[in-house]
């Protein structure tokens, strides 16, 4: 018999916020293009993902629970992949993460997809 294993909210989430990031490299060209006329700015990219990979995110998973990390500190969430591996991490270790982000648009739309894992 074979059993195949659901994914838990957490990783459907992260699959969803991938999907999502696939269109990043344009999007970036364009932040990056108004540089050619003034310094670049964190509000050029507002709409950019800007992640990790999904194999950079189960690395740091795997570094929290093998160091048994308690408290971990993010300065970027973005739209929430990196914090989301992070707490898969802390999760399995009875750990927090505290992080931040610089542009209001992206910390709300981290927040809910923090909130879909509730």
């Amino acid at each position: 018999m074979l059993v195949v294993e659901q994914p838990n909210k957490i990783e459907l989430t992260l699959n969803n916020l991938f999907k999502d990031a696939k269109s990043d490299r344009f999007k970036i060209i364009k932040g990056l293009t108004k540089s050619i006329i003034r310094p670049m700015q964190p509000i050029d990219f507002k709409d950019v993902y800007l992640s990790i990979s999904k194999e950079q995110g189960l690395d740091l998973v795997r570094l929290i629970k093998k160091n048994n990390l308690k408290n971990v500190v993010e300065f970027g969430t973005s739209f929430g992949i990196s914090t989301l591996f992070l707490a898969q991490g802390v999760k399995e270790t009875g750990g927090s993460v505290i992080t931040t982000e610089l542009i209001e648009s992206k910390a709300i739309k981290a927040i809910e997809n923090f909130e879909r894992q509730e």
